[in-house]
């Protein structure tokens, strides 16, 4: 299982790379090809079950749902301003988009929108 998400995350840094060598998009074949096995092994190991992510982010499935564009624009949008999108910098802005984009609404949740009522049952 480690060595399966370890090519993948190898893949996704070399992603860039690949593109530019071949000059077509063969890295975003190989990416979306190596996440399945890699997605699926995840799921399957120990620590998985043990530290409870899936059930996590099913738990919170709606708030992330519905937060997870928002998050995303506000990091953009001064990204780009920066000119942040090209390169070895686009290379980490993108996962960490991801991984902001899942944790934050889960962190508004649990400390902001669970004081109101109101909102904490419509947020799920």
């Amino acid at each position: 299982a480690v060595c399966l998400v370890t090519v993948f995350a190898a893949s996704l840094l070399m992603m860039g790379s690949v593109d530019k060598l071949m000059g077509d998009t063969t890295g975003k074949l190989v990416i979306g090809l190596l996440s399945i096995p890699a997605l699926w092994s995840l799921t399957m190991t120990r620590a998985s079950a043990r530290w409870g992510v899936l059930e996590i982010m099913g738990k919170y499935t709606l708030i992330i749902y519905l937060l997870h564009a928002p998050i995303i624009a506000a990091i953009r949008l001064p990204a780009a301003k920066l000119n942040c999108f090209s390169g070895t910098a686009f290379d980490i802005l993108f996962p960490l988009m991801v991984v902001l984009g899942i944790v934050i609404p889960i962190f508004l949740k649990k400390k902001f929108f669970s004081r109101f009522q109101w909102v904490d049952r419509i947020t799920g």
